[in-house]
């Protein structure tokens, strides 16, 4: 193909232009403009584009008086390629924000709902207990979703948690269950903002925490113990056995069922209790009563469950035994307050009283619970306080007080009776 044969402006320095053979526009020849001008000695040549796109040659002049003056100040394009390239440079810039703001936008529209059935209900089932699962699913789907399933995240407000709150104490719900509802509500925000679903904060930051105190206050009394131990193994042996080895190390029903006879030493009477509530493993030492009881099993390999089921699966509930006979001996008539109830984890309760009663020190009986904290081995403080009461008395004695006493009453009761 033949070169292009330049004609100069006669009108504009610096700028060209030529014809093309065949395509016309209007009623001449197509022509395709360019330019040349020179930056600090260095030369440059550029072409602009056809007459037939709009280009003209006092166009094709103001652009390179621009390109020279942009060199001159340094800043901004000194030719047209770079100035191409600044623009589609922009274009890029002004795509990716636009996307973004595409993506906020979707975002922002994405309900609770939708993160709570798509997402973060599934990840519960994955990566929670099933007791969690069901009990997280029924909150959602009595109290939480009536209220905000249906609105976009970014629109649910404090207001809203504090309806499902006001709904809820309505409903007869008590405050523990109300707060962990509100940690339901949380925990999707959080899930949400985890998993790059949304940008909004949870609007249960700035509403008031229900206050309640669930801890169970029921313990058994040795006389209810044994009772309880008795009635139990005239129905079921197994139930009795799983009983007894929480009333003797404090064992939660969930650590009883995991035990496999890997945890049992009967040469130093102790579990290994795995997987604990908290976390952590800890140690049970066996009274002389429950080694005798494990002693009388049959002992399966080390792999093998201690209370297995009837199908040989862990056990994932304490049989219904236990209830009717708590329900036979009594030990809940006339108690409304939940948490004087007697339930399995009351055994656990028991084993921490005994202990305090028996004049264990708190600290360790916290160690042989297994409670992360003082404070919550400190509810059982008021049953030693026999134990105390009769220090105090010792004291007293030691240092004379109670003859004192004795002699003042005396002094008092003769003058009292000089005045009759």
């Amino acid at each position: 193909m033949a070169q292009p044969k330049w004609e100069k402006s006669k009108k504009f320095s610096g700028v060209r232009w030529y014809a093309h053979p065949t395509r016309k526009n209007g009623v001449r020849f197509d022509r395709c403009f360019g330019i040349r001008y020179a930056v600090a000695g260095k030369r440059f040549e550029a072409v602009l584009g056809w007459e037939s796109g709009g280009w003209t040659e006092e166009a094709a002049h103001l652009k390179r008086l621009e390109l020279i003056e942009n060199a001159k100040q340094g800043s901004g394009p000194v030719t047209p390629k770079r100035e191409n390239a600044a623009k589609r440079a922009a274009a890029e810039v002004l795509r990716l924000e636009q996307e973004a703001q595409k993506a906020a936008q979707a975002q922002e529209a994405v309900t609770f709902g939708s993160i709570f059935d798509a997402h973060y209900l599934p990840h519960t089932l994955a990566n929670k207990k099933r007791n969690s699962y069901v009990t997280e699913r029924g909150l959602y789907q009595k109290w939480i979703a009536p209220v905000i399933a249906g609105k976009p995240l970014k629109t649910v407000s404090p207001f809203d948690v504090e309806r499902i709150k006001r709904a809820m104490a309505d409903g007869g719900v008590g405050p523990r269950t109300v707060y962990y509802a509100v940690c339901v509500v949380r925990q999707v925000f959080n899930f949400a903002r985890d998993h790059g679903l949304t940008e909004c904060l949870s609007p249960t930051a700035k509403t008031k925490k229900p206050k309640f105190d669930n801890r169970r206050l029921r313990f058994l009394t040795s006389e209810e113990a044994d009772r309880l131990l008795a009635a139990l193994k005239a129905k079921s042996q197994e139930v009795y056995e799983v009983v007894l080895l929480s009333l003797r190390t404090g064992a939660r029903a969930s650590e009883v069922f995991r035990l496999t006879w890997a945890d049992v030493d009967m040469e130093r009477g102790l579990l290994t209790l795995l997987n604990t509530k908290n976390g952590r493993t800890r140690v049970a030492f066996l009274t002389g009563d429950a080694k005798d009881m494990l002693e009388a099993k049959s002992r399966g390999d080390k792999s093998a469950l201690v209370f297995p089921s009837k199908k040989g699966k862990q056990i994932v509930a304490i049989s219904t035994t236990f209830d009717r006979v708590v329900k036979a001996l009594g030990l809940n008539d006339d108690v409304a307050d939940t948490r004087q109830r007697v339930v399995f984890h009351s055994l656990r309760h028991t084993y921490a009283s005994q202990l305090v009663a028996a004049g264990v020190d708190l600290y360790v009986v916290k160690e042989l619970m297994g409670h992360e904290m003082i404070q919550m081995t400190e509810r059982y403080s008021h049953v030693g306080d026999n134990q105390r009461h009769a220090a105090v008395r010792a004291l007293e004695k030691s240092l004379g007080v109670d003859n004192a006493n004795k002699k003042v009453a005396r002094i008092l009761r003769a003058r009292v009776g000089g005045a009759a």
